[in-house]
C-alpha cells in the first residue's frame, strides 16, 4: 500500500528463467526463510522483490491526495495495480498487467436477513468514517476507531470471511449484554485512574458471569478507554490469546477469572506483556 494504492505483486521462479543469477537469489531467499535463518527476514526480501517499483511509489507519494475524509469503503474498496516480477536483460523489473482489475480486501461474513434482527443501526460502508490524524494513514493501517452517523466514535471489528458463527457468536452476546442495562453500575469515579480502571473491569466482568455471559478473550488489548477516561471491555468473539488465559480454559468462567488477574496486574504494572 502506497499513499492509498495497493499494489499485488506477483513472483515466480517461471519468470526468472532466462536470468539464472535471479532465480538463484530468489531461491536463496526463500531456502533461508524455510530453515529459518535468523540472518534473513521476510523484509529483507520485500526490500529485493519491490526495489524495481521504488521509482513508482516515489510518483505516488509525491502526488498526495486531497482527500481528507476516507470510509471503510475506501479502506476496503482501494485502488489496485498488479505488477508482476520478471527478468529483462539479467536485471529484476517489474510490469504491470491487469491493471483495470481491482480487487477489494476481503473482510466480513454475510448473514441472513433473519440474522440480523438487532435493535441497533446499521450503516453503509461508505457512511463509516475512519478516524486518523493523517489522512494518509487511514487507508495504509487497519481502521480501529471509526465515526458513524457523522457523531457517534466506534470500536471497529472486522470479521474474516467464513466466519459467520463467531460474528453471530459476537453480536448475541452484545444483544445480551444490552439487555441488563448495567452501564450506570459500570462507573466508578473519583478515584486513581488506575483503581478506577481495575474496579470498572472487574466490576463489568462481575455482571457479565452474573447474566452468564463469558467474555471469553480476556486480555488487555480488549480493554479500551474512551475519552471520559472509563475503561470498557470488548470483543465478545471467543478464543483466548497464549500469555492470558490457558488453553483448556478458553471460553470458561475460570478462563475470564483468569484473565482478568492479569489484566488487573498489568493495569498496576506489576507483570510486563
Amino acid at each position: 500500500m502506497c499513499n492509498g494504492t495497493c499494489f499485488h505483486v506477483t513472483l515466480s521462479t517461471e519468470n526468472f528463467q532466462e536470468a539464472p543469477e535471479i532465480k538463484e537469489q530468489y531461491l536463496q531467499y526463500l531456502d533461508a526463510l524455510e530453515a529459518d535463518d535468523i540472518d534473513v527476514t521476510e523484509e529483507d526480501l520485500h526490500d529485493w522483490a519491490l526495489e524495481p517499483l521504488l521509482p513508482l511509489f516515489q510518483r505516488i507519494d509525491s502526488n498526495p491526495t486531497n482527500k481528507q475524509t476516507f470510509t471503510l469503503y475506501d479502506y476496503f474498496n482501494p485502488i489496485t495495480l498488479k505488477y508482476k516480477l520478471h527478468a529483462a536483460g539479467g536485471i529484476l523489473v517489474a510490469s504491470p498487467y491487469d491493471e483495470t482489475n481491482a480487487t477489494p480486501r476481503h473482510q466480513g461474513v454475510n448473514l441472513a436477513p433473519s440474522d440480523l434482527s438487532f435493535p441497533w443501526p446499521s450503516f453503509r460502508p461508505s457512511d463509516i468514517s475512519i478516524c486518523n490524524k493523517d489522512p494518509k494513514d487511514a487507508l495504509t493501517q487497519f481502521p480501529r476507531k471509526v465515526l458513524a452517523d457523522k457523531e457517534t466514535i466506534c470500536y471497529f471489528k472486522a470479521f474474516q470471511p467464513g466466519c459467520q458463527r463467531d460474528a453471530l457468536h459476537e453480536l448475541n452476546a452484545y444483544l445480551r449484554i444490552d439487555h441488563l442495562k448495567i452501564e450506570d453500575g459500570l462507573r466508578v469515579p473519583h478515584i486513581h485512574l488506575r483503581q478506577r480502571w481495575a474496579a470498572q473491569v472487574t466490576s463489568t466482568v462481575k455482571h457479565l458471569h452474573e447474566a452468564d455471559i463469558v467474555w471469553g478473550d480476556a486480555k488487555a488489548a480488549n480493554v479500551l478507554v474512551d475519552i471520559n477516561m472509563d475503561a470498557w471491555i470488548i470483543d465478545f468473539g471467543g478464543g483466548f490469546t497464549e500469555g492470558w488465559v490457558e488453553r483448556e480454559k478458553a471460553g470458561t468462567v475460570e478462563g475470564d477469572i483468569q484473565g482478568l488477574a492479569k489484566i488487573v496486574d498489568y493495569i498496576f504494572a506489576r507483570t510486563k506483556h
